[in-house]
């Protein structure tokens, strides 16, 4: 899917309204949030037995076995939704756009007005960001190891910057289950994943029935960090209704992610309007150069 409406690279800020003045680290944990986040809380959970155990685990395995077979690319037009905490004066931003992407280390997301002039632009490749600011005329440009970043988005210390996060699937390697548990108030299961070589552990929200994860928490300690939430689940292709029960599909996307992201007290919520998987994306597709004339800065 091409936008012919704007050359968000290339239009000159001078068209577009000067916002007004925000912390660039506000807006980059606003964008960067589900790519790495309901008030977040910590489900009680039921044990199960060894059989039903197995059972889960299997069905787990031939989930994420499944994922291979998915397209690598989406390109999407989602609206985004967010409140900030008090400690951004009840901050309520709503912006719709484009996101593009590439599992696993690639996107862009592309903020416009209504009139389709982009507002921001951030892309992930790799291990670095792009974030460009067009009615400021600011590039900022730096690595996701940096420890601005880590600090406000732990998802990308786990396993590098995860696309899969977005969709409710996870990498394929990098961390062992620890235990599976029943939730109470529904016929899904809570599966513990603790990360190698980190301190953070996950909880997915797993129905087996479905083949889907519906919830994935991160925490690091007792501190709940994350929680995200997926619903409204169909094929990547189809606009308009979600899933019903008893459709099966190889390679569902959640259609509405909600989440909390505790650094800042953010909930959030993005609403895919489209989806198409039709497309490929090389992953130095989402490397931007700074535009003439706009102001470089390096965060380190």
């Amino acid at each position: 899917m091409t936008h012919p409406r704007f050359n968000p690279v290339n239009r000159p800020a001078a068209l577009l309204p000067a916002p007004g003045p925000r912390p660039v680290w506000f807006l980059l944990v606003i964008l960067l949030v589900f790519l790495s986040g309901c008030a977040a809380r910590r489900p009680g959970t039921l044990p199960v037995a060894e059989a039903e155990r197995e059972r889960v685990a299997t069905a787990f395995a031939a989930m994420r076995a499944g994922w291979r077979q998915c397209g690598c690319c989406l390109d999407a037009e989602v609206d985004l939704r967010l409140v900030a905490s008090p400690w951004f004066g009840e901050r309520l931003v709503a912006m719709s756009g484009y996101l593009q992407t590439v599992s696993p280390h690639g996107a862009r997301f592309v903020g416009v007005n209504p009139l389709g002039q982009p507002l921001v632009i951030l892309a992930l490749a790799g291990e670095r960001f792009f974030l460009v600011l067009p009615a400021e005329a600011l590039f900022y440009e730096g690595g996701l190891g940096v420890a601005a970043v880590a600090r406000y988005l732990p998802l990308a210390s786990l396993a590098g910057p995860q696309v899969e996060w977005l969709f409710g699937r996870l990498p394929e390697a990098g961390f062992e289950m620890r235990d599976i548990t029943r939730e109470p108030e529904s016929q899904g299961y809570w599966i513990e994943l603790q990360w190698r070589e980190s301190d953070y552990a996950s909880r997915v929200l797993f129905d087996p029935e479905a083949g889907l994860i519906r919830r994935h928490q991160v925490s690091r300690g007792d501190t709940l960090l994350v929680d995200l939430g997926f619903t409204e689940f169909r094929p990547a292709d189809r606009a308009g209704a979600a899933l019903a029960p008893g459709d099966l599909d190889p390679c569902p996307r959640p259609g509405r992610v909600s989440g909390f992201f505790r650094t800042h007290e953010i909930n959030a919520e993005l609403v895919f309007n489209t989806m198409t998987t039709g497309v490929r994306f090389e992953p130095r597709t989402f490397v931007i150069e700074p535009p003439a004339g706009y102001e470089r800065r390096q965060i380190k």
